[in-house]
């Protein structure tokens, strides 16, 4: 692993509070990939058991759009971009379910990739490493739970007046 893709992973929420020699240890297997621009990293409904950090470029996030007639809208908007830093397809480390959305390079990127075996190694080799992870890992998906909430509610809200039954 290149240093200043250290640098980089070192500032990423996922590995929060690890010491450098840490952060060297913790990412002894992990492999780095080059994505092009419009490239698709993963698509939804794959079975995968990767996670992925941006070192560069942005990764953009996608899902299928349903109409009322449970159709599939012709356009895939972007739910979310993600920069250097951030991880995305995390949850394949801990299930091994379908992906719930595509992730696709919005521009040429630089990724590091993580999967479950990777995990699962670490936490063998080094369980204290492993666990200062999982728990950033764990308060990362909290946030983006909380987060989902906040987006629902404002959703079911806006619904709610739309359709008048705000003053029923």
């Amino acid at each position: 692993m290149q240093p200043e893709h250290l640098e980089r992973l070192a500032r990423c929420r996922l590995f929060s509070g690890l010491a450098p020699g840490e952060l060297t240890a913790a990412v002894l297997d992990a492999t780095v990939v080059e994505v092009a621009a419009g490239e698709t990293i993963f698509g939804e409904g794959e079975e995968s058991r990767r996670a992925y950090v941006v070192l560069s470029g942005e990764v953009g996030i996608r899902t299928h759009v349903l109409d009322g007639q449970q159709e599939t809208l012709p356009f895939r908007p972007i739910l979310v971009k993600l920069g250097v830093g951030e991880v995305f397809g995390e949850f394949a480390l801990l299930d091994a379910e379908p992906r719930s959305a595509e992730a696709s390079a919005t521009i040429a990127s630089t990724l590091c990739v993580l999967d479950a075996d990777w995990l699962t190694a670490l936490a063998g080799r080094r369980s204290s490493i492993a666990y200062k992870v999982m728990r950033n890992m764990t308060v990362a998906l909290v946030a983006r739970l909380r987060a989902t909430n906040d987006k629902l509610r404002g959703a079911l809200e806006y619904g709610w007046k739309a359709s008048g039954l705000d003053k029923a």
